[in-house]
């Protein structure tokens, strides 16, 4: 009963810190607002720098990126094709690129993977997920699928709000 109430504690406070951070980036993004697309998450940062140091040091980097744990190339295609179709929808929905440099979409694309997604990845299915997973894989999914939302409408505070992340965030669920 004390591991229960161990882990659910650890899950809130992952929880409380990716939200602080997302808030304090939300709340950077709109005072300043920054023109720069990195700067656009540079508040995300340092929770990125924390987590690598965190499986650096701790030598858990294995754990979380074996060969063991990725799919195989057809797997992954699979899996990935709903996403895809959405990416495609809103590209043709959003009439293309528009004027956008490319230098610009490369940032923005290597900030939103190295930063944004690492974090919330590592943070909800990294984390999260392998701690509940040990008592029930079903309450874990729900759980871990819940918190990927809370985190994602964090939008709705941080003026970073659109359509497709709040349809995100609710199918999530």
């Amino acid at each position: 009963m004390k591991r229960n109430f161990s882990v659910w504690m650890k899950i809130i406070g992952l929880e409380v810190l990716v939200i602080f951070f997302f808030t304090v980036n939300g709340i950077f993004v709109s005072i300043s607002e920054p023109s720069n697309e990195f700067l656009k998450y540079l508040g995300i940062v340092p929770l990125a720098i924390g987590i690598l140091s965190y499986l650096f040091i701790t030598k858990k980097w294995k754990f979380y990126f074996s060969k063991n744990k990725l799919f195989s190339l057809r797997k992954s295609l699979l899996l990935s094709g709903p996403l895809v179709l959405i990416v495609i929808l809103l590209f043709i929905g959003n009439g293309g690129i528009a004027s956008t440099p490319i230098s610009t979409l490369l940032v923005m694309l290597v900030t939103q993977i190295a930063v944004v997604a690492f974090v919330e990845e590592m943070v909800i299915r990294g984390f999260m997920l392998n701690m509940l997973c040990v008592n029930n894989v079903k309450v874990a999914v729900f759980v871990s699928s819940g918190l990927f939302a809370i985190t994602h409408s964090l939008q709705l505070l941080s003026g970073h709000w659109n359509i497709p992340s709040y349809k995100y965030s609710m199918h999530s669920l």
